[in-house]
């Protein structure tokens, strides 16, 4: 009986965190950001039946399979913002559920703390608030995860679809979900190496996997080629970390030696898991290349005691998901972009299950720590929503109208765009409205020939060979002199 009530508080717990977490994703605010761009803009035009383009171009930068899944909610209009973050809320519980079957199956006594803190983490709410593809990664990667067995364990035909179905969506949301083939064939190595299944059954089951996922990953490479190729030019992208050297315009050493790129990837990567893990350090890194950072003195130590409990956890029972760590981490440490927890967020429930491991010496100490670390992650999850993120999207929203004006002449006329970095998000504002690009160099840079149309603050000097066109509230929009 007490068990009983045990359990129905912990669901109604889960339950009532899933409920907050959902007022705090379903908004028809806009959280603006060049990725979401992106996303939106292919969504839309898949919606209308065209081709798919990112602002214009046929280089699409990013996979398709999140732009699949939105796309449906621009039939309902043109800026259906409440609509997809309404299909992220639904992506995020069934990671949500997702988490509780995989830590349950796992460590039962942590599970549902672990999915309160994969979920209730401030990074990953951020990013289910957003028009990123992290919501639907998320999502079927740990449904990936879920219907494969743990070592030692039966492989079932019935998950073997699933699973393929699932490690196709991976690379077509994100092409780095192809890693986690790579776990479920180290899987099936050691059913063989027990004894459990020959190497001929263990190829069979990994091909009918693996196979579907490198098809859908080789047809999106040859389709980012052929698009570079007809409008003759490179379009870095989330592909090249497979294609090229991984070393884009962005890396932090794009031309020093390799080993100075990993080097870098390491300090990033590490200052990584402590922002998902310690709550409040979110925003918490150093300056590019700076292993000074005194953050650094609770990251370290953090990832030495996540290399234990990985440890102790592989060698109790290996999953996919365990065993495909070592190499995700590998490649994100050679692929050295700081992209504020998005690229670790994924690993975030094996982090708390190893971290759990390495704390076994403190006995039952366990449980109440982990609770305490759970009220610290929602409550700073909570204030960071509502004192930071939803009052920035509620000053965002309220120049809508403004923006649209701008965009009106700039649509009907066409033209190149630039806007004041000052002016942030009118760039990224302008940009989902007209569908393409718009430029946003440092105030000190010079306006380029290309430039056609400038948006800068209103009451600002005009600038030599532009003409004033309109005053939207805070904002001005000028032309070239003598352009139409």
């Amino acid at each position: 009986m007490q068990e009983a009530g045990r359990r129905s508080s912990r669901w109604g717990l889960l339950a009532g965190w899933a409920v907050l977490a959902a007022a705090q994703v379903i908004t028809p605010l806009w959280y603006p950001t060049p990725d979401a761009c992106g996303y939106l803009s292919i969504a839309r035009s898949l919606a209308s039946g065209a081709p798919p383009t990112n602002l214009g171009s046929r280089n699409l930068v990013f996979g398709i399979g999140y732009p699949l899944l939105i796309a449906p909610a621009f039939l309902l209009g043109a800026a259906p913002f409440l609509a997809v973050t309404a299909i992220n809320a639904a992506l995020a519980a069934a990671y949500l559920a997702g988490v509780v079957a995989w830590a349950w199956r796992r460590e039962a006594a942590a599970a549902w703390p672990i999915a309160l803190l994969a979920v209730g983490n401030v990074i990953v709410l951020a990013l289910f608030r957003r028009a990123l593809s992290e919501a639907a990664f998320l999502a079927a990667l740990i449904g990936f995860v879920i219907v494969l067995p743990t070592f030692p364990g039966p492989v079932r035909r019935r998950d073997l679809l699933a699973a393929a179905l699932l490690l196709v969506a991976l690379v077509l949301v994100r092409p780095t979900g192809i890693l986690f083939a790579a776990g479920w064939a180290l899987l099936l190595a050691l059913q063989v190496r027990a004894g459990f299944l020959t190497w001929r059954r263990a190829g069979l089951l990994a091909a009918v996997v693996i196979v579907p996922a490198a098809l859908a990953l080789t047809a999106a490479l040859a389709y980012s080629r052929a698009m570079e190729a007809r409008d003759h030019a490179i379009a870095w992208s989330n592909l090249d970390v497979f294609t090229r050297s991984g070393r884009a315009p962005a890396a932090e050493f794009p031309d020093g030696p390799l080993y100075l790129q990993c080097v870098e990837g390491l300090r990033v990567r590490v200052s990584e898991v402590g922002r998902l893990t310690v709550p409040g350090m979110f925003g918490c890194y150093g300056r590019a290349g700076d292993w000074r950072d005194p953050n650094l003195l609770v990251y370290v130590p953090l990832c030495a005691l996540l290399a234990v409990g990985w440890w102790k956890s592989v060698r109790q029972r290996p999953d996919a998901y365990l065993l495909t760590f070592p190499l995700y981490f590998a490649l994100h440490v050679y692929w050295p972009f700081n992209q504020a927890g998005r690229y670790f967020a994924p690993l975030l429930p094996l982090f708390l299950l190893c971290f759990w491991r390495a704390l076994e010496g403190l006995g039952a100490w366990r449980l109440p720590l982990i609770r305490v670390l759970v009220a610290a992650h929602l409550a700073v999850a909570l204030g960071h929503w509502l004192v930071l993120d939803r009052p920035m999207a509620l000053r965002h929203a309220g120049h809508w109208a403004e923006v649209g004006r701008l965009s009106e002449p700039i649509r009907a006329a066409g033209g190149t765009v630039q806007a004041a970095p000052s002016l942030d998000p009118v760039p990224l504002q302008l940009q989902f409205l007209l569908d393409r690009p718009v430029l946003s160099p440092p105030a000190s840079a010079p306006v380029g020939p290309e430039v056609d149309w400038l948006v800068l603050p209103a009451g600002a000097a005009p600038r030599d060979g532009f003409v004033p066109q309109l005053v939207a509230g805070p904002y001005q929009l000028l032309r070239r002199a003598g352009g139409g």
